[in-house]
């Protein structure tokens, strides 16, 4: 795929959560409801609600890769801290820095396992944000609304083929709305 095409981007269709690019649909836990999103469906989460994919194929997973993960939310409430939000890699491996998750610790972060970037950005609650993490192969970038929140060096290890979207993680959950969840091949500029 050309470096502007998504490599995974699970969207609520049919009952399912189906990857549009093609071949990394989602596995639906606990009981995640299709309702209407900024485009067609998107997946509402209450505490229990999750997606997961643990056989993804296709994903920019190489230590040296570039990449983007770009989401449209709409929290129903403040996250719990340390939520995961959405992003790739093994949630429960020990591999420093093998995974790659937009997640809220008090503001708006980014986890990639011993990773932690932090912004001074909330969610607005109630309201559709785009929230989107980049990397050029040295730098991860955060950003909400297409506005720069948080940069910092990054290097990181082989992530494994997962994709994960509200997931359990250190007792906290996502609830409200997700919608246009992508992985990109390369790091997406801010006009893109």
């Amino acid at each position: 795929a050309a470096n502007d095409a998504p490599k995974a981007g699970l969207e609520s269709s049919g009952g399912t959560a189906v990857d549009t690019a093609g071949s990394n649909n989602g596995t639906l836990l606990g009981n995640p409801l299709f309702v209407p999103g900024l485009s067609g469906n998107c997946l509402e989460f209450d505490s229990s609600d999750y997606v997961r994919n643990t056989t993804a194929t296709n994903l920019p997973t190489a230590p040296t890769n570039n990449w983007t993960i770009n989401m449209f939310l709409r929290p129903d409430a403040v996250p719990s801290d340390w939520a995961v939000i959405g992003g790739f890699g093994n949630l429960y491996d020990n591999v420093s820095r093998a995974s790659r998750y937009i997640t809220y610790g008090g503001t708006i972060n980014f986890w990639g396992h011993w990773l932690d970037i932090y912004s001074t950005a909330d969610f607005d609650i109630g309201e559709w944000q785009m929230v989107t993490a980049t990397y050029d192969g040295t730098t991860v970038r955060l950003y909400k609304d297409a506005r720069q929140i948080a940069s910092a060096y990054a290097s990181f290890a082989a992530a494994a083929g997962h994709v994960n979207l509200a997931p359990p993680k250190w007792g906290g959950n996502f609830t409200g709305r997700i919608d246009e969840f992508t992985i990109w091949n390369g790091a997406l500029s801010l006009q893109q």
